[in-house]
């Protein structure tokens, strides 16, 4: 019983990672529902734990170098003369 109890206290600390990572990546709380699902469920059936801690990893770091790197990279002068040359508007 404390087993079941363990892994699903797991799995939802999992999914909750997942839910925010993805929200910090701009999607709709829906989508972030729907993402975190992946994790909470495999976790809860014990089945894939390795597949749902990779996909929720790499979606962490995603988001965290977006939110760290992406402003960097947009006050570059070359950034300025791609999104310039091919006309894609970034907001401010």
């Amino acid at each position: 019983m404390e087993s079941i109890v363990f892994r699903c206290l797991r799995s939802t600390a999992i999914a909750g990672v997942m839910y925010f990572s993805v929200g910090l990546l701009g999607l709709s709380p829906t989508q972030c529902l729907l993402a975190a699902l992946i994790p909470l469920f495999l976790g809860c059936l014990d089945v894939m734990l390795s597949f749902s801690y990779i996909l929720t990893g790499c979606i962490f770091v995603i988001a965290i170098l977006f939110h760290v790197a992406f402003p960097i990279v947009k006050e570059t002068k070359v950034f300025h003369d791609l999104t310039s040359e091919f006309q894609i508007p970034i907001q401010k």
